[in-house]
């Protein structure tokens, strides 16, 4: 089996071992179930960089606007109802 060195900073080490010794596997296999287990991951939308600057932007823009009363909210909703 080829073996591949992956460089880790020591505090990311220290939580990838401590997750390891609670799920009772090796470093190795805790590592080698986990990165095949997001590889396989079915990607959510927001995984998608367009989308997340998409959303960045109108999240930036929500708050630049003022904030709404709760009688404009209920009004908003209401609208067109009727």
């Amino acid at each position: 089996m080829p073996k591949v060195l992956l460089s880790l900073p020591e505090p990311d080490l220290h939580v990838i071992d401590a997750a390891a010794r609670k799920a009772g596997e090796t470093r190795s296999a805790f590592l080698r179930r986990v990165a095949l287990a997001e590889a396989h991951r079915v990607h959510a939308p927001i995984d998608d960089p367009a989308n997340r600057r998409a959303l960045s932007a109108l999240l930036r823009r929500a708050e630049r606007r003022e904030p709404m009363s709760t009688a404009e909210a209920l009004k908003a909703r209401d609208r067109g109802r009727r």
